[in-house]
């Protein structure tokens, strides 16, 4: 298979959560990455909230929330088209933090929050950062998340500074100060030098003071409650004048916090990192950095500059490439594999609840997410290099994903199930033939020698029943859990 197609496969391994054969075959139709892009743009966007709620009208136990929000986000992510839309916005929901586990969070009435704070990121995450940094800032759980719901002014008391903090230090600047290829700028003496004051966070919680939920509901964005403070205020070297209104002061610190010169490199790494790899050169962040301050932000001009720089293209090197979350190394499999269900199967089953696991969007322990970007295990072999994912694959977090992988295939076989592959996989293959399958549909003709290898040793220790189901499954479990498929790069 030509270099081309493996080029596809793997730009949408960046930027999707895996693709299926028609997903490369749709890419390979365009001319350029940004052509494709602006066709997934131009696609419908699919609604979580929607089959969310089809999936509670529809679910044999209606008052199972947790499983309706978990499967009808595995509805969305194997079944549907727009999936560069789908994973910029499960990115930004990495950044812009949020968790169903604060316990103001978990009643079941609430999940479907959730599924509509996704959505209002979806919807904005392909127009502008600025954009979508204004609706995560007003949305309902992210003001109950980070404490400035209800944050009304009273004279002589200190308003809430967790939202002020965190919007600062995780959400837009980061807290160093940064050139712009994201090196750290450094004072006479060597030292970091910070990126904001405790002034400037005093002074910005001040600025979020004042919201509160649209009559009680939480799937509007919060409202000016008539207690917000209007003095003027002085945040990173502008000042705020007095008698603006919470929704217009808001927006005038928002504006400042996109403009900032610290937020390009820090916002376009962070991307680079969850897409391509852990490790960017800063040569590469400054491009795509510079294009973000070109086009004020532009998410599709930031985007195709990250999918289409020669760093994204390379692979092979030491440090090339990360290592893949466990939910979307899931998800790919199932894209990849065909997997479908029949069309009297209203919901995906119970199975893809994934309850009792750890590693689930909008469920972190913290708005420091699972780990931060820069991460890395505790062995040498990490010295200086970033790979944070190593948080999630402790040995009960690979018991549970494997676990996961056997049970999902061990359900999946012919049409006569209720969710089904590719009936071409259960077909009796010639042992290379079947490899050769494989290879493209799970790794788009970049499956490694070695893996190759290892597949033929155990086609020939398994020759009794070609059409055996047991056969084939077994050989997905460990080609799905293999360290070439959990990995990019």
């Amino acid at each position: 298979m030509s270099e081309q197609y493996r080029q596809a496969y793997r730009s949408l391994v960046q930027c999707t959560f895996g693709p299926k054969e028609q997903d490369i075959d749709n890419f390979l139709s365009f001319t350029s990455i940004s052509q494709w892009a602006e066709q997934q743009k131009a696609l419908p966007r699919t609604s979580w909230q929607s089959l969310f709620e089809y999936n509670q009208n529809n679910h044999d136990k209606p008052g199972w929330t947790d499983v309706h929000l978990n499967c009808s986000w595995m509805h969305m992510t194997i079944e549907k088209e727009d999936i560069l839309r789908q994973r910029i916005a499960y990115i930004f929901t990495q950044l812009f933090v949020i968790s169903k586990n604060v316990p103001t969070l978990r009643s079941h009435d609430r999940k479907i929050a959730f599924a509509n704070y996704y959505d209002q990121l979806s919807q904005h995450c392909l127009s502008s950062f600025r954009d979508t940094l204004g609706v995560m800032a007003r949305h309902a759980l992210m003001g109950e998340f980070l404490t400035y719901r209800d944050n009304n002014y009273k004279e002589g008391k200190n308003p809430d500074e967790n939202f002020a903090r965190e919007i600062l230090q995780l959400f837009t600047l980061g807290p160093i100060k940064l050139n712009q290829n994201a090196t750290p700028v450094l004072d006479d003496d060597g030292k970091e030098v910070p990126s904001y004051t405790q002034a400037d966070i005093e002074n910005l919680a001040r600025v979020f003071t004042g919201w509160q939920l649209d009559n009680g509901d939480w799937l509007k964005p919060m409202v000016d409650s008539g207690s917000h403070d209007t003095s003027s205020k002085f945040f990173l070297g502008q000042g705020i004048p007095g008698g603006m209104s919470a929704d217009n002061e808001m927006d005038l610190v928002l504006d400042i916090l996109t403009d900032h010169p610290n937020t390009a490199p820090y916002i376009v790494k962070f991307f680079i990192q969850k897409m391509v790899t852990a490790n960017p050169s800063p040569e590469y962040i400054q491009r795509v950095a510079n294009e973000f301050s070109h086009s004020q932000g532009d998410m599709m001009a930031i985007l195709v500059a990250i999918l289409d720089d020669p760093e994204a293209k390379q692979s092979g090197g030491k440090y090339d490439g990360k290592l893949r979350e466990p939910e979307i190394v899931y998800i790919h499999a199932h894209r990849a594999l065909g997997i479908q269900r029949r069309p009297e199967k209203l919901t995906w089953d119970n199975l893809y609840s994934w309850r009792g696991q750890r590693f689930w969007p909008m469920a972190a322990p913290s708005v420091f997410y699972y780990y931060q970007p820069d991460g890395s295990p505790s062995d040498e072999a990490f010295a200086n290099h970033a790979s944070p994912e190593f948080a999630v694959y402790n040995w009960i977090d690979c018991h549970y994903y494997h676990d996961q992988i056997r049970r999902a295939c061990h359900q999946h076989g012919g049409i006569e199930y209720d969710f089904y592959q590719f009936k071409s996989l259960f077909e009796q293959f010639e042992d290379e033939a079947l490899i050769t399958k494989l290879d493209h549909q799970l790794f788009g003709y970049t499956m490694p020698e070695k893996v190759k290898a290892a597949v033929r040793k155990y086609l020939v220790a398994t020759p009794s029943n070609r059409s055996s189901n047991t056969r084939l499954w077994q050989l997905f479990i460990q080609l799905i859990f293999s360290p070439s498929f959990h990995t990019q790069g």
